[in-house]
């Protein structure tokens, strides 16, 4: 559905880090914003803090600490050469903007509102969220398209999600700057809300060495 569900409230409850934090957002660090992003002067004086200040990295999850959290989506700004599409909860709201390039960076209003529930639940188990394009790329939690941008200081009780399409199907270079469909995701509890809990790279991959030497003894022991 198009510029669908105003308010979104599901059954639902949010990873519990801090009681000072409205959401912890599990991300695997990748650096900061680069020149390279088109919207990189509307990203800093969002959070009003340095470059060094601000965070960018892959998002593997988002998990509510407060009850009642209420989280407000803005549709920020954009540039792509395809249709870009958010989508909330498996789908029970989405907006596709078909503007090649957009910034509403300084007139931000709330596109929808999602009260998920109870402290301790993921955003994962009601659907998640998920970018789309139509040049046939999807992106969820974990995927390195699905980026997030946050404040360091954890002075902003937002944080920015911010889609790559990576030029897919057309030809192109991987511009991989994460700037072809980005939103603003605002929290309604907490002094500094957004707590980050990082997952460093080196984790993963000594996860997927762990996975790999598992099935190598397996398949000896067969």
């Amino acid at each position: 559905m198009k510029n669908g569900i105003k308010g979104l409230a599901l059954a639902c409850g949010l990873f519990a880090a801090s009681s000072a934090s409205a959401v912890t957002l599990d991300v695997t660090p990748s650096g900061g914003p680069t020149g390279d992003n088109r919207f990189l002067a509307d990203i800093v004086a969002f959070f009003g803090v340095a470059i060094s200040d601000i965070g960018f990295g892959t998002l593997n999850e988002v998990t509510i600490d407060a009850n009642g959290e209420q989280l407000q989506f803005k549709e920020a700004a954009g540039e792509s050469a395809f249709d870009s599409t958010l989508s909330l909860a498996g789908g029970a709201y989405s907006k596709t903007e078909t503007v090649n390039i957009f910034n509403k960076f300084g007139a931000l209003v709330t596109d929808a509102i999602w009260t998920p529930g109870a402290a301790g639940t993921t955003l994962s188990s009601l659907g998640g969220i998920e970018f789309s394009s139509t040049n046939g790329l999807i992106a969820g939690f974990g995927d390195v398209e699905m980026g997030v941008f946050w404040d360091k200081t954890k002075g902003s009780d937002s944080f920015i999600l911010a889609f790559d399409d990576n030029n897919k199907n057309i030809g192109l270079f991987d511009d991989d700057n994460h700037d072809d469909y980005m939103w603003v995701v605002s929290t309604s509890q907490g002094g500094g809300g957004v707590n980050i809990v990082p997952l460093p790279a080196s984790i993963l991959l000594l996860g997927g060495a762990l996975a790999g030497l598992g099935l190598t003894r397996r398949r000896k022991q067969s």
